[in-house]
């Protein structure tokens, strides 16, 4: 019986990043993510953070993800203000009040 090796042996670091780098989101200019874990076992954390800034693309890391923002872009954290209130029309706040009541 054959044992079965990860990544496998036909899966090179190379390969795998240019998989995931070119991808169609990633060439349309848009985001992607992976595992750390993976990124660590596949390819080494160097090795795709190099790739991805070869590109020009942004990373960040979030938990036990990468998350690449497969542009150049400026990225900017937006947070809402804390005491929002939805400006709800009468008959919109009627039926939502009607809907959200504890029963």
């Amino acid at each position: 019986m054959a044992v079965m090796t990860w990544p496998p042996d036909h899966l090179s670091p190379e390969t795998w990043l240019a998989q995931f780098l070119d991808s169609p989101e990633a060439r349309r200019g848009g985001v992607v993510k992976r595992q750390i874990r993976d990124v660590e076992r596949i390819a080494g954390r160097d090795l795709f953070l190099y790739e991805v800034e070869r590109r020009g693309f942004q990373v960040i890391e979030n938990g036990r993800h990468f998350v690449v923002f497969c542009n150049s872009m400026p990225l900017r954290r937006v947070q809402g203000p804390r005491d929002f209130q939805i400006p709800w029309p009468s008959r919109l706040q009627a039926a939502w009040n009607a809907v959200s009541k504890p029963r």
